[in-house]
């Protein structure tokens, strides 16, 4: 290229100062739109992948991102974080044998309808099923129309536990109850108790049963039919009746 470029020059007429003078300022600029060509060939690759990292932290964010909380309290309590995927992401124990079976479930990144399922029906949680248990299920959330969803999938994965039950609440009702070292299952409970008995603790409510934490609240009210309430289900029903959300 640049042997053409002095014959062309060759064959100029001009001052031999000024054809050297044009020819190495064609010469430099031909030189920079190269080397600009060489540079936008090299940063490609590098920009591509800038952009592939950028749509795989979006994706990464997305998939982290909690869509709502599934809470499973018999004696141990379990908080289950559900995406946007309804996939559980995380699972938090509350005290030493909610801590424990939270370790040991492996129902991590499955769907929450499987995760239930395998929970309620596992070895580790057959200790706290008997016949005289009670199983609460939470959903919290704030996107009401989907916390119903989910909370009418769970009522018929829970229509074979006969004392299990299925309610829903707002995020804004969870902080208060994780102040208390509470699921927000037993902080239920708590207040209930509370407004029959003042006297009554988190600290007691926490080392309670779901099954005595109901006996109690039966004897303390005085109902022998089952306490129903908030709670949305009486004992000997065959499936969970939603409780109303409290701030609708």
């Amino acid at each position: 290229m640049e042997n053409k470029i002095k014959q062309a020059f060759a064959e100029i007429k001009a001052e031999k100062s000024l054809k050297s003078q044009t020819y190495h300022r064609v010469a430099k600029k031909m030189h920079h739109s190269v080397v600009s060509r060489r540079r936008t060939i090299l940063l490609r690759p590098v920009v591509a992948c800038a952009m592939l990292l950028f749509v795989l932290a979006g994706g990464y964010f997305l998939y982290f991102m909690p869509m709502a909380v599934i809470c499973i309290d018999v004696n141990p309590s379990l908080e289950l974080t559900v995406n946007q995927l309804e996939q559980v992401i995380s699972v938090k124990g509350y005290h030493e044998d909610g801590e424990q079976l939270a370790n040991s479930a492996e129902i991590q990144f499955l769907h929450y309808t499987q995760a239930v399922e395998q929970l309620l029906s596992s070895g580790e949680m057959e200790q706290y099923l008997q016949e005289d248990s009670v199983v609460s299920i939470g959903v919290i959330g704030d996107n009401h129309q989907k916390d119903q969803q989910i909370l009418g999938v769970l009522q018929s994965c829970t229509a074979n536990h006969q004392n299990a039950y299925c309610y829903l609440a707002s995020k804004n009702e969870v902080a208060e109850a994780h102040s208390l070292g509470l699921s927000y299952g037993k902080y239920r409970a708590f207040l209930q108790l509370q407004s029959i008995d003042p006297t009554i603790t988190p600290e007691q409510v926490a080392q309670m049963t779901m099954a005595e934490i109901h006996s109690l609240m039966e004897a303390l009210s005085g109902q022998t039919n089952g306490f129903c309430g908030q709670w949305g289900k009486r004992k000997g029903q065959n499936s969970c009746n939603s409780a109303a959300r409290d701030n609708s």
